[in-house]
């Protein structure tokens, strides 16, 4: 809150004391006429406001109104006071005092517009801030204020323009500049917010806030060394700060040094003994380091704090069932959705401790139940981050995993799935679910392995045998990756005995044999593998690496081409292609072979919830690559899918502009406007593209969402039927909401 310090100029009259005068009495008399002023009880109040001693500073300050009794910065500081003790309603008399004693006061009308946001009396906060504004318009606490009012209204939007017009006057205002960095970042706008942060940090660079939210604005984008690079300035500047040193281990734990995670969370604790998240944050880093035992403890600890969160009690079934104790596993994992019923980790670890416990038809309902609501986890943990992590709440745990993770993770559910309806002797929905497994981790051999056993139940015998082989295929990649090579020949071999003509596993033969200096066994694979390719990327992608140990480019870009041929999607291939490229100084190719490589990682960190660093890759593909719409479309679905709807509708537009007919972008555009509650132009926008494509799952959904917003019921089933049957799993609330019409 402002305060007004007092500056009053006054005379002492000096008496002329005779030489044989006692010094104390002199002192004593400065003293007594001192103390007799207005001001020196004035300051006294606030320095003591200053140190938390509300009360003592109401008491100097009613003195000082005994000596002035009718001064408006007295009453100013009085409401300080009363502000700071939470008695509101004497702290907006004060204020309300003081301006009817000087009404040009902009300061008390900027605290007592204060007090209205406090009270969520937003209109009331504005007027007064106006007013403060109309006698002063350079006070930096109005501005903040109004700005506030507007970010708890959700109008961002304004508030960013604000302190952008403001930065324009004063550019070098410091609060204006670390409030519109904070504004940023709770808008999802992280790069802006890393460049306010850095621009605050010139202005004041022994700040530790500033090097915390900057910190944090890196975390989100998983630039994990300069997060713990800004930290540990933060820390050298403020070292016992426990959001700096919880969101600081966190960093550690992503990065893999538990033990200094241990120390951080540890060294927060002393500051913050009664905060249950850094107790969390321990059992984690203990179980990463294989301590069960004071795992537990800890997160018990953390749930004697805090009863209330579902995190805990996740946590603490992980490290039960490491312990074998499934019966209380299952009481933490029920515990845990009591407290959220929306937790897909919980639903599926639930489940897997009830098939453990040969509780089939309890397992089905859980797997099916997580995946339903794996995919709007990931979305829901991406804004639970972002408004977390600023205040060391956040379980950023997860928040920069490798995005494949997240693909295992979601395959294991649908491994999982399988298997209770195996249990159910549901053979066709257990293939229905390995085979999605298959498509999220093709590089697994257990759900292969599965279908095997399902196809040979079947009498399939030759889909068996193709799934046996792609399963041994599958883990002899395994052991090849290690450097196992006599087992991952084995294993290869297997793969050949279930499928005698399966030129892949020929054709990594053919490299395993090269490297263990068999040239001519190598050279015979080879030709076997590329006589029976037919169309497998696989053996050409293997072929081109053979032909690049040999140094022999011409033939390796043929066959990497070939490999592209049929598999365009590729990562892998598009990495050995650039590297391919770059040796040879083609720096055109590198480049877009680089922007695929972008682009491609992207999807994945999109898949997998990581927004932030989607962005980056998408913008690195576009940069890239400038003539491809596609990657400007993924920059603006970021966009759409944080909200940034005018930033999505720009990226969008640009590609209409070049390229009217894009079904991608239109369908983007139709997004936005059905977000924003314009659902006949979203329609307008969606029938657009389906016209151009009617392929597109999504678009189908979109469009049916929007036909029921303006009860359109027929339209929207139909919409809805042909989503479904091009594979897209719809919402079961949304179907009953269509079919209650």
């Amino acid at each position: 809150m402002a305060r007004f310090a007092f500056v009053y100029i006054f005379f002492i009259l000096v008496l002329i004391i005779s030489c044989a005068g006692n010094k104390q009495k002199k002192e004593e008399r400065i003293r007594e006429i001192l103390e007799s002023t207005a001001a020196y009880h004035n300051q006294k109040a606030i320095a003591l406001i200053d140190s938390g001693k509300y009360r003592d500073a109401v008491s100097h300050l009613r003195e000082s109104l005994t000596i002035v009794p009718w001064d408006p910065h007295t009453y100013n500081n009085l409401g300080t006071a009363f502000y700071y003790m939470d008695q509101l309603d004497s702290a907006e008399y004060m204020y309300k005092y003081a301006i009817r004693l000087r009404p040009s006061f902009a300061l008390a009308y900027t605290n007592l517009a204060q007090i209205y946001l406090k009270n969520k009396n937003y209109k009331e906060s504005i007027n007064s801030v106006n007013k403060a504004l109309e006698i002063n318009n350079r006070l930096p606490e109005a501005y903040v204020i109004k700005a506030k009012v507007y970010e708890e209204n959700e109008l961002l939007n304004e508030a960013i323009e604000l302190y952008k017009q403001q930065i324009e006057l004063y550019p070098n205002e410091l609060i204006y500049i670390t409030n519109l960095g904070l504004l940023y970042y709770k808008a999802g706008l992280i790069e802006e917010a890393i460049e306010k942060y850095k621009k605050a940090i010139l202005i004041d660079p022994g700040n530790p806030e500033i090097y915390f939210n900057l910190g944090n604005a890196y975390f989100q984008q998983c630039k994990l060394d300069e997060a713990k690079s800004v930290f540990e300035t933060a820390l050298e500047l403020s070292p016992n700060s426990p959001p700096v040193l919880n969101n600081y281990g966190l960093v550690l734990i992503n990065l893999g040094n538990y033990t200094g995670a241990i120390n951080s969370f540890n060294h927060a604790l002393e500051s913050e003994p009664d905060a249950p998240i850094l107790n969390f944050n321990l059992s984690i880093a203990f179980e990463r380091m294989n301590d069960l035992q004071k795992s537990y403890e800890l997160i018990n600890q953390a749930i004697q704090k805090d009863s209330t969160i579902a995190l805990f009690y996740i946590q603490k079934g992980n490290i039960l069932i490491q312990s074998d104790n499934n019966k209380n596993a299952i009481d933490a994992f029920r515990k845990a959705l009591e407290l959220d019923e929306n937790m897909a980790l919980a639903y599926n670890n639930l489940g897997n401790v009830l098939l453990k416990a040969n509780r089939a038809d309890e397992s089905l309902l859980a797997f099916k139940k997580s995946i339903d609501l794996f995919q709007e986890n990931i979305e829901k943990n991406y804004f639970y981050q972002s408004s977390q992590s600023e205040t060391a709440l956040g379980n950023l745990l997860r928040w920069c995993s490798d995005p494949q993770k997240i693909y295992f993770e979601f395959a294991q559910i649908y491994i999982n799935l399988g298997k209770s309806y195996l249990y159910h002797n549901q053979l066709k929905e257990a293939e229905q679910s390995f085979i999605k497994a298959t498509q999220l981790s093709p590089e697994l051999a257990e759900p292969y392995e599965n279908l095997g056993i399902i196809y040979l139940e079947q009498g399939q015998k030759i889909k068996a045998n193709n799934a046996f082989a792609q399963s041994r295929f599958n883990q002899a990649d395994d052991y090849y990756a290690m450097d196992s090579l006599i087992v991952a020949e084995q294993l290869y071999n297997e793969a050949l005995a279930f499928r005698p003509f399966f030129p892949a596993a020929v054709a990594r033969l053919g490299f395993l044999y090269y490297e263990l200096k068999n040239s001519e066994k190598a050279q015979n694979y080879f030709s076997r593998a590329l006589k029976n390719a037919d169309h497998d990327p696989d053996v050409f992608m293997t072929y081109a690496d053979y032909m690049a140990k040999e140094k022999n480019w011409p033939v390796t870009i043929e066959y990497y081409l070939k490999a592209q041929q049929y598999s365009p999607n590729s990562l892998r291939l598009h990495k050995k292609m650039s590297f391919v490229y770059s040796l040879l100084g083609n720096k055109d190719s590198t480049a877009l072979h680089n922007a695929k490589i972008n682009y491609l990682d992207g999807k994945a960190l999109e898949f997998a919830g990581m927004w932030e660093p989607a962005l980056q890759k998408f913008k690195n593909a576009a940069a890239l690559d400038t003539n491809n719409t596609k990657y400007l479309n993924r920059i603006g679905f970021i966009y759409t899918k944080k909200h940034l709807n005018q930033k999505a509708m720009d990226v969008f537009q640009k590609v209409l502009n070049n390229d009217p007919q894009n079904a991608e972008a239109l369908l983007g555009l139709g997004t936005i406007y059905g977000d924003t509650q314009k659902y006949q132009q979203a329609i307008d926008y969606l029938t657009r593209s389906i016209a151009i494509d009617s392929l597109n799952a999504q678009t189908h959904y979109i469009i049916a969402v929007n036909y029921y917003f303006i009860e359109e019921i027929d339209k929207a089933k139909r919409h809805i039927q042909k989503a479904e049957d091009l594979g897209m799993s719809i919402k079961k609330e949304f179907m009953e909401l269509l079919q209650n019409k």
